[in-house]
């Protein structure tokens, strides 16, 4: 039993702080859900955790984060449900080519970045590896990997994305 008063308070305070953040950020005229990922990033290990370190393992202890996690998926799934259903083809079908673009930048910008940093390490990290691998692929522990290559998690952005379609806002 105390498990699960240890999940209520952990929904309590994860709820409490992401409203007043979704709050402060209205007040100043941003999207709602940037506060609730700077709650996110108040409660997590980067703040919280670094510099209540006591506070944090009381209130997040790591037997508690399973069920937490699991509660936070369901939520998760429940919201793309929501967010597919108000999915309009016909927007979709407007936006498709600035979509595109926004993807492609968003591969291929970070992977442009990492070639020409690897380009300007093969002298000291190469170690022998063909400068082709080591610049494009996963040549064996090395700096750069083609495969690590991150837009950002698409969880987060299909939230944030969906969040301000159901709000009626453009991205």
């Amino acid at each position: 039993m105390p498990e699960l008063k240890l999940l209520f308070l952990q929904i309590l305070v994860i709820l409490l702080t992401t409203k007043i953040l979704a709050a402060g950020f209205r007040l100043i005229r941003q999207p709602e859900v940037l506060g609730e990922m700077t709650a996110g990033i108040l409660l997590g290990p980067s703040l919280l955790g670094k510099f209540t370190p006591q506070l944090m393992t009381a209130l997040f202890p790591a037997s508690s984060l399973a069920p937490l996690y699991a509660l936070s998926q369901l939520g998760l799934v429940l919201f793309m449900f929501l967010v597919g259903l108000e999915v309009r083809l016909g927007l979709l079908r407007d936006s498709a080519r600035s979509a595109f673009l926004a993807s492609l930048a968003g591969i291929a910008g970070p992977f442009l970045c990492g070639a020409v940093l690897a380009l300007r390490l093969y002298a000291y990290l190469g170690n022998g590896v063909a400068k082709l691998p080591f610049v494009l692929f996963r040549p064996s522990r090395k700096l750069f990997y083609f495969e690590d290559v991150d837009c950002g998690r698409s969880d987060r952005l299909s939230c944030a994305s969906g969040y301000l379609k159901l709000c009626g806002r453009r991205l």
